[in-house]
């Protein structure tokens, strides 16, 4: 229910080990495998990644509260929303899509949180018909995208149907 990203460390050993450390070689993890139902944990964090020689001296997060929640499913539809404007006198005649109910998974906790599901495309500048694979995100009810919201399918076609507006005497 609380995903963390980042846990600052500091290294000690020697300076030709040091050099050789990146950001991209170092995780930082917990181990979940033991807990097999819904609460809060407070469980060491890990660190994978360190040459020999290299340990870590500091860490600004040696354990970390888990609060984990019940794993449900739920199923919606959802809607696509276009933003931005078409060049000059073009109009947005239609958005077509396959209309299909959408599954949508995570904690409990979160996906009560669910109001809408919702899929954007841009159209600015746009002024020919073009097809885009939107990516549904979550939303919940002051229109704030949820993170941790597994949607499927994740993506979805998108065809904006453009023409051209023009004004004649009759």
């Amino acid at each position: 229910d609380n995903p963390t990203n980042k846990v600052d460390i500091k290294l000690t050993g020697l300076a030709s080990q040091i050099n050789k450390v990146s950001k991209t070689d170092i995780s930082a993890y917990v181990d979940l495998n033991e807990i097999s139902k819904a609460g809060e944990y407070t469980i060491e964090v890990k660190i994978h990644g360190l040459p020999d020689g290299v340990t870590v001296s500091d860490i600004s997060s040696k354990y970390l509260l888990v609060k984990l929640g019940n794993y449900i499913t739920a199923d919606s539809k959802f809607d696509i929303e276009y933003t931005g404007k078409l060049l000059n006198s073009n109009v947005l005649l239609s958005l077509d899509y396959e209309d299909t109910n959408i599954t949508y998974s995570g904690s409990d906790n979160l996906i009560y949180n669910v109001a809408s599901i919702n899929g954007y495309i841009d159209i600015t500048n746009r002024s020919e018909t073009f097809t885009e694979s939107i990516k549904l995100h979550a939303y919940d009810h002051e229109g704030n995208k949820l993170d941790y919201i597994d949607i499927t399918p994740a993506s979805i076609d998108v065809t904006a149907i453009i023409g051209i507006y023009k004004a004649v005497n009759i």
